[in-house]
């Protein structure tokens, strides 16, 4: 389960060179030719870009993250969005959304896959993405 979601054992220049190989084969291939479901992007370019379009559209500023809830419902539909569109690391995610504890962005993802008030959250951000 580890590995579907991205997870590799190395350290960061390895990481990086298999980032770098994966997303030269996406965009080697038209997106549309791997049935539509692959709309991954595995660089933390596009998931920044993800998180700055979801909170633009929830009218929350950048810097005003660090000063929200660790567990604010904004920022668990951003973490599960983001996870579930690209491959960045549950660390990446809970520093740059201020959640705390990689664990805070393990819940989100279950919350935003199996509660119903998550999926409506990720409706409500999920805007061209």
């Amino acid at each position: 389960r580890e590995l579907e979601r991205g997870w590799c054992m190395g350290d960061g220049d390895f990481k990086q060179k298999m980032l770098d190989k994966a997303e030269g084969v996406l965009t080697k291939n038209k997106r549309e030719s791997n049935g539509g479901s692959i709309r991954t992007d595995h660089s933390e370019q596009e998931a920044s870009r993800m998180v700055t379009d979801a909170l633009e559209s929830l009218g929350i500023a950048v810097e005003d993250l660090a000063k929200m809830s660790k567990s604010g419902l904004e920022k668990r539909a951003i973490a599960a969005l983001v996870s579930s569109k690209t491959l960045v690391s549950t660390e990446w995610l809970a520093e740059t959304l201020h959640m705390g504890h990689r664990s805070s962005v393990s819940q989100a993802k279950r919350w935003g896959r199996e509660s119903k008030e998550g999926q409506k959250w990720l409706r409500k951000i999920d805007v061209g993405n």
